[in-house]
């Protein structure tokens, strides 16, 4: 079983961009490779993007992929450990319908090595399904999440981070999850 779409590894006008822009955007590690990092001190915002999968109660597939993203920000409360809020979003159109699950959660980012972190957090949640034929139905719920990222440095005060996150939401009982697959921007 697997929930990786076949096009996206084969001849792909996306997979060739997507592989483009990781090699730009991971050039400038080798020039910065040299230089001492930046201790991990005051504000930070961060903005990614990428891939993840959910369920879907309405497609022809119970579990699908479709666009990820997020949003977080925060500070640094001392050299392993971060808090911030995290906006993260997943999305998919298909034929008629489009749906959208996001999570709105307080976040403690933790480093137990260098550049490695582990993310855990608690928050809300919503679900919109938007149909041609019945418009566009929501509702509001809790979430839990839990991630693992690397920070690349870019430059003192940039870093790329290739992430991977879980979250759990839960509407009225019934809970679902989505995943996020992708490439963060952090700014120090």
């Amino acid at each position: 079983m697997t929930y990786l779409p076949r096009s996206l590894f084969m001849h792909s006008p996306w997979s060739r961009v997507i592989a483009s822009l990781l090699i730009v955007l991971a050039a400038p590690t080798l020039a910065f490779a040299q230089t001492s990092e930046r201790a991990r001190t005051g504000l930070w915002i961060r903005g990614g993007l990428g891939w993840g999968t959910a369920d879907c109660e309405m497609c022809t597939e119970s579990r699908v992929s479709g666009t990820a993203g997020l949003l977080e920000l925060g500070g640094t409360l001392s050299r392993q450990f971060r808090l911030g809020a995290s906006a993260s979003i997943w999305t998919r159109h298909e034929t008629n319908v489009t749906q959208s699950l996001a999570a709105l959660t307080a976040i403690v980012r933790y480093y137990p090595w260098w550049r490695l972190h582990l993310l855990a957090g608690l928050g809300v949640s919503t679900r919109q399904v938007k149909t041609l034929s019945t418009g566009a139905t929501s509702e509001n719920g809790t979430a839990a999440v839990l991630g693992v990222g690397y920070d690349v440095p870019v430059s003192r005060t940039l870093t790329l981070t290739p992430f991977a996150n879980v979250i759990g939401v839960d509407f009225s009982g019934q809970g679902t999850a989505f995943t996020q697959l992708g490439l963060a921007l952090s700014v120090y």
